[in-house]
């Protein structure tokens, strides 16, 4: 037997696994069927399908990679979202649902994430389609340009954006990026990085996925309807993992932020790794920190800080 996608034959050193898409019933290799989600989108029925099921079972609309949500191009400012490892464009949507009666809210998929999937995942190419994106779908609005929004991976591409393409952004909030991961970083990141490395290769998508909401649920003030939304219903994409690790080595937010001249937003919760916040803060020409106490990594999607988010977001973004 042989696995339906590429071919390889089972053997001593190799098992097939079926697809647990009902009717189905096709048998691939580990790298074949590696896509997880939850079809009945609760965490306990997180399960492994292979590429084509998946496709077919997620709520992710497969023929596009950017969403606009909000007002038409020129009726107020534009707001560019990018969201973090693993997960795609629906990670900032109920945000920009909420904001989307004041902004043109853009939502995309980074390469390797979402209908980008297949697409190489690098920092210059995570650079280059922001750009792209931005030059498509955002415009200038009284003279302002656009405005960055940027989540854990997409902050820390976010500040390596601002020091390259200090011209495109007219200001920005960087969220969930607050440790030091690429140079000069110290050794309990530098720890984490390589444990990373070490052990995402290992897992396969059904257990990162699990792992993930797993911590999410750890938060304790997720809702289930917003776990669904940004993970379970379209699954995790960690296809191209150890890219995430490289641009996260890869960031310099030190050389970076002082080159770009427009205002900066840093948030992030007390119970995150920050490490470097005010680091970052010193290196802005424009800098302004929010620390929401008592929350983690997942603080976008807390429901006791949400609104407060969009509160702070919203009074930074219109002045």
């Amino acid at each position: 037997m042989s696995c339906k996608s590429c071919n390889l034959k089972a053997g001593w050193t190799q098992s097939l696994y079926e697809c647990k898409k009902p009717g189905c019933g096709e048998h691939f290799c580990s790298n074949c069927i590696n896509y997880a989600l939850s079809n009945d989108q609760t965490d306990n029925q997180i399960k492994s399908f292979c590429k084509s099921c998946f496709i077919k079972l997620s709520s992710l609309d497969y023929t596009k990679s950017v969403e606009v949500i909000g007002l038409e191009r020129g009726e107020g400012p534009s707001i560019v979202f990018v969201h973090g490892a693993g997960g795609c464009r629906t990670m900032f949507a109920v945000h920009a649902r909420k904001l989307s009666s004041k902004y043109r809210c853009i939502l995309m998929d980074l390469p390797g994430h979402g209908s980008l999937m297949d697409t190489p995942l690098s920092l210059e190419s995570a650079i280059n389609t922001i750009l792209s994106v931005t030059k498509e779908y955002a415009s200038d609005y009284n003279g302002k340009k656009p405005i960055y929004v940027g989540g854990s991976l997409g902050g820390y591409i976010g500040m390596e954006l601002l020091g390259s393409h200090p011209s495109v952004f007219s200001s920005a909030a960087i969220l969930m990026a607050g440790q030091g991961v690429g140079a000069g970083r110290g050794m309990a990141a530098s720890l984490g990085l390589y444990g990373m490395g070490l052990v995402i290769p290992l897992m396969s998508a059904e257990s990162m996925l699990k792992g993930m909401v797993s911590q999410a649920k750890g938060n304790g003030h997720i809702s289930d309807t917003l776990l669904k939304e940004m993970a379970l219903s379209h699954g995790f994409f960690f296809n191209q993992a150890e890219k995430h690790i490289e641009i996260l080595k890869a960031s310099n937010p030190r050389i970076s932020l002082p080159k770009y001249d427009g205002r900066i937003l840093f948030i992030n919760g007390s119970k995150d790794h920050r490490d470097s916040e005010n680091v970052w803060l010193e290196a802005s020409k424009h800098g302004k920190l929010i620390v929401y106490q008592g929350t983690d990594h997942f603080f976008s999607h807390d429901d006791r800080y949400l609104d407060k988010l969009l509160e702070d977001l919203d009074e930074f973004l219109k002045q």
